[in-house]
C-alpha cells in the first residue's frame, strides 16, 4: 500500500497489519486484549457505512480526505496505531482537537510560538481517543491537490514541533512500521525485509549504488539494525552526513555483541563518523565534548583510533604508497592509487560494504570527496 490509497487497497495492509500485531503481542498484553479481536486476527471494526460518513462530514461542514475516507469504509476505527496511540476513533467519536482535548489544545495554543502550529491546533480534526499522551491530527487548513489533508503526530514528551506527513495514509504507513521497528516481531514483512537487504547489500558490492540505499533506507525505517549499518557506510562516502549520523545514532544505541559488527564499528564506522564533520568549525569546548565522545566510542569498541584501522598486507600497502603521493602533493594520483588498489581490499565481516575508515585518515580522507566516494562505490568490491 502506498500513500495514496482507496476502496478496498486498505483491507490486504490493515489485515497484515492486524494479524502481525496480535502475533507480537506478550502474554500479559495478550491476557488483556480483546478476545474477539484476537479470534478474529483483526485489529479494526465493522465499516462505518456511507451515511455515518455523509454524517460526519456534514458535521464537519467539509469532505473528508479521500484516504481518511475510505478507511472509514473498511472500519469505524482502529486499535493500537503504533505504540503510543491506543485507539482511533469512531465517525461519531472524532471531532475538534481544541472540543475533545479543550486543555491541552488551551496550553499549547498559549504556549506555543509558532504561529502556523497555532493555527493547525486551533483547527484540526483530532482523530485518535487514548493514547501516551499523545494525540493523531488532520488540518483541514492543508490540503493537496487530492483532496488530502496533512496529518500530524504530536506527543506532549517529545519536547518538539508535531512530526508532519502528507496525509492519513502515510501517518498509518508509517506508524506499521513504528511498530515494526519497537517491537522486532519475527514474521513474514521482516524475514522477507531481510532477504532484501542481503540482496541489496550483494548488489553494492557490484557496483550499485543508489538501488541499494534505497532498500537499506527502507530497512531503516523497520528498524533493521543491519540496514543502519549497510547505509551508514553509504552515506558517509555520498556525504550524507546528516542521515550518517542518525544511522550512527542507532548502531551505538545499542548493544553488539557480535564480533565481526563490533571490529566493524570500531575500525572503521567510528573514524569515520570522526571525519563527517571535518570542515564543521566548532567552538572549543564543542569540540572538547566531542572529542571526548569518539575516546567513548573507541574504548568501547576495541580501543581503535582514527586511522589505525587498516589491515595487514596488500590493502595496507595500497594506502601507504597513496600517503606519500598525497603528503607530496600529488592528491589526484594518490586517489587513483586507492581505486586501483581496490581488488586488495577485504571486508571485516558480512556488514563491511567499503573502506569507509578512508574519511577519517588524516591523509587520504580529505581527498574521499562524495564524488569520489561514489566513485570508489561504483566499482566492484570483494565480498569476502
Amino acid at each position: 500500500m502506498g500513500d495514496r490509497v482507496s476502496g478496498m487497497e486498505w483491507l490486504p495492509f490493515l489485515r497484515t497489519w492486524s494479524e502481525e500485531w496480535i502475533d507480537a503481542l506478550e502474554p500479559e498484553e495478550a491476557e488483556v486484549f480483546p478476545q474477539s479481536a484476537r479470534a478474529a486476527g483483526w485489529l479494526g471494526y465493522a465499516p462505518a457505512g456511507e451515511e455515518r460518513i455523509r454524517a460526519l462530514e456534514e458535521r464537519l461542514a467539509q469532505p473528508l480526505p479521500p484516504s481518511y475516507r475510505s478507511f472509514l469504509a473498511i472500519s469505524n476505527g482502529w486499535r493500537n496505531v503504533g505504540e503510543f496511540i491506543y485507539a482511533l476513533g469512531s465517525t461519531e467519536q472524532v471531532g475538534p482537537f481544541r472540543e475533545l482535548s479543550s486543555q491541552w489544545c488551551r496550553i499549547l495554543l498559549e504556549s506555543e510560538d509558532d504561529e502556523h502550529f497555532r493555527a493547525v491546533f486551533g483547527r484540526a480534526l483530532q482523530i485518535s481517543l487514548e493514547g501516551d499522551a499523545a494525540v493523531l491530527l488532520l488540518d483541514p487548513g492543508e490540503v493537496d491537490a487530492d483532496g488530502e489533508w496533512t496529518a500530524y503526530f504530536h506527543a506532549s514528551w517529545t519536547g518538539d514541533v508535531p512530526r508532519r506527513y502528507a496525509g492519513f495514509a502515510a501517518l498509518m504507513r508509517n506508524e506499521y512500521r513504528s511498530f515494526h521497528r519497537l517491537r522486532k516481531p519475527d514474521n513474514a514483512t521482516s524475514r522477507a525485509l531481510e532477504v532484501r537487504i542481503e540482496e541489496a547489500r550483494v548488489a553494492c558490492l557490484a557496483g550499485a549504488v543508489d538501488e541499494p540505499l534505497a532498500v537499506f533506507e527502507q530497512g531503516s525505517a523497520f528498524g533493521r539494525l543491519r540496514a543502519e549499518l549497510l547505509r551508514f557506510q553509504l552515506h558517509a562516502l555520498l556525504g550524507g552526513s546528516v542521515e550518517a549520523k542518525r544511522a550512527f545514532a542507532t548502531i551505538v544505541r545499542g548493544e553488539q555483541d557480535d564480533p565481526a559488527r563490533r571490529a566493524l564499528i570500531g575500525r572503521e564506522l567510528v573514524p569515520a563518523f570522526g571525519a563527517l564533520d571535518r570542515d564543521q568549525r566548532r567552538p572549543a569546548l564543542a569540540q572538547s565534548i566531542f572529542e571526548r565522545e569518539l575516546d567513548e566510542l573507541r574504548e568501547r569498541f576495541g580501543g581503535a583510533a582514527i586511522g589505525d584501522g587498516d589491515p595487514d598486507g596488500p590493502w595496507a600497502e595500497v594506502l601507504a604508497q597513496a600517503r606519500t603521493a598525497a603528503e607530496a602533493g600529488a592528491g589526484d594520483a594518490a586517489w587513483r592509487m586507492v581505486l586501483g588498489g581496490l581488488p586488495h581490499w577485504r571486508p571485516l565481516g558480512p556488514d563491511h560494504l567499503a573502506p569507509v575508515a578512508l574519511l577519517g585518515d588524516p591523509v587520504l580522507g580529505p581527498l574521499c570527496t562524495p564524488e569520489r566516494g561514489r566513485e570508489l562505490l561504483g566499482l566492484t568490491r570483494a565480498s569476502r
